[in-house]
């Protein structure tokens, strides 16, 4: 499956702050950890005022993800009424399915 990077983008709102997405098939029928880490990103934007930037990303690949499941992505707000200059905002939790 040929995706483009656009449509990878679009994820698929599973509740608050859950999101799912996809992606296309790879030569090593794994995962690409650039377009997990993207998706992620996304998935933190869509929780935020615009305007709001990250400050850090880190990822930490543990294992292989399986390609013909999709991806979710939860999204846990931290911090809330601190200012967000003092304390980070968002993390990112990447459950992998299957």
């Amino acid at each position: 499956m040929n995706l483009p990077f656009g449509a990878m983008m679009e994820l698929e709102a599973h509740g608050p702050d859950t999101y799912v997405g996809s992606g296309p098939t790879y030569p090593w029928e794994g995962l690409y950890g650039g377009q997990i880490v993207a998706q992620a990103l996304r998935s933190a934007e869509l929780t935020v005022k615009p305007g709001h930037v990250p400050h850090s990303l880190h990822a930490y690949f543990l294992r292989v993800g399986d390609a013909e499941e999709p991806v979710r992505f939860e999204v846990e707000r931290r911090a809330r009424g601190v200012p967000s200059g003092k304390y980070r905002r968002h993390a990112i939790r990447i459950a992998l399915t299957g």
